[in-house]
């Protein structure tokens, strides 16, 4: 991470938060940000937020001004709140010239069929399964994680639904797909709303070209390779992984002539179900759930149920009428 800060902010003052989690010592912290050369105008090291099944650092940069300075430098009785280690700042202004090319956002050839009109109506299928489950998922998520699945999954549905209402859809599926991802990766937030948004972006490929029914099992694999590839777990590991990976087996049916999409999309929801069910008796490997005990895990991953859960609201709007 540090690394790439140093090749990409030359141009302006910030500070930085070293958050150390357990029983992570202060000291590395300390040696790290000497070792990468940073020059900022506050350092804070402390333990600001903790957990108790986890060993490690996190870094929040933030841009500052002078403004901003004199706030962050005011006296406050907060316990946990340290003393900042002041740093001078250099005064001279470095610009970085950005080639334009790199800015343009690559627009998608288009489709040959336009999106189905259902593609409103699966939407909101969706936000109406994810509000109606954030208890469930919160309940799921407390005995592994933050206690939070279901809240940031709301969070993107009502994202979603204020998005419906104020602009059309896309027409094309690849651009539906790119613009959810941007939404969920703007407002979902938590690891999920990046998982979602490596998912979609990279199923929104397979559709740019062509929207048959093989092309979406091709997007459905695009989409969970790139979470292997960027989120580092594997189907076996007890994450949403487990139900993706369990529909799009059943999804590959789509590929032969003549196939039937509802009967081939309700078996794929039948075994993400079934996959989602299964984490119960998973290890996990990966996620937050990774940091705690098997003998604690006895319920389904919120990540894998909510997965599940999505595929079967598709479904739900491909049955009822627009």
């Amino acid at each position: 991470v540090m690394k790439h800060l140093q090749k990409t902010i030359t141009s302006f003052s910030f500070s930085f938060w070293f958050f150390t989690l357990k029983n992570a010592s202060s000291f590395p912290c300390f040696i790290i940000a000497e070792s990468r050369g940073f020059h900022v105008a506050r350092t804070y090291v402390g333990s600001f937020m903790t957990a108790l099944e986890m060993a490690g650092v996190s870094l929040t940069l933030l841009q500052v001004d002078e403004e901003l300075l004199i706030l962050l430098d005011s006296d406050t009785t907060a316990v946990a709140w340290s003393k900042p280690v002041r740093m001078s700042v250099t005064r001279q202004k470095r610009q970085r010239v950005v080639p334009q090319e790199c800015c343009k956002e690559e627009e998608p050839e288009p489709a040959k069929v336009p999106s189905s009109p259902h593609m409103r109506l699966i939407l909101e299928c969706v936000c109406s399964k994810m509000l109606s489950l954030q208890e469930q998922l919160n309940e799921l998520d407390r005995a592994a994680g933050d206690g939070d699945c279901g809240n940031t999954h709301a969070q993107a549905a009502i994202a979603i639904q204020n998005w419906l209402d104020a602009k059309p859809l896309p027409q094309q599926p690849s651009q539906l797909f790119s613009s959810l991802a941007k939404l969920l990766l703007e407002k979902m937030g938590g690891s999920s709303g990046a998982l979602y948004g490596l998912f979609l972006t990279a199923a929104a490929q397979p559709l740019r070209t062509d929207d048959d029914l093989a092309a979406w099992s091709l997007a459905m694999d695009a989409g969970i390779n790139a979470i292997m590839r960027y989120g580092g777990a594997v189907p076996g590991d007890r994450t949403m992984l487990d139900s993706l990976w369990a529909a799009a087996k059943e999804l590959k049916a789509l590929k032969t002539p003549k196939a039937d999409l509802m009967q081939v999309l309700s078996k794929a929801v039948n075994k993400a179900e079934a996959a989602a069910e299964s984490t119960k008796n998973m290890e996990a490997s990966a996620g937050r759930a990774s940091y705690i005990s098997s003998d604690h895990l006895e319920q389904p991953d919120p990540g894998a149920v909510a997965t599940a859960a999505i595929l079967r609201a598709v479904l739900e709007g491909l049955q009822a009428k627009p």
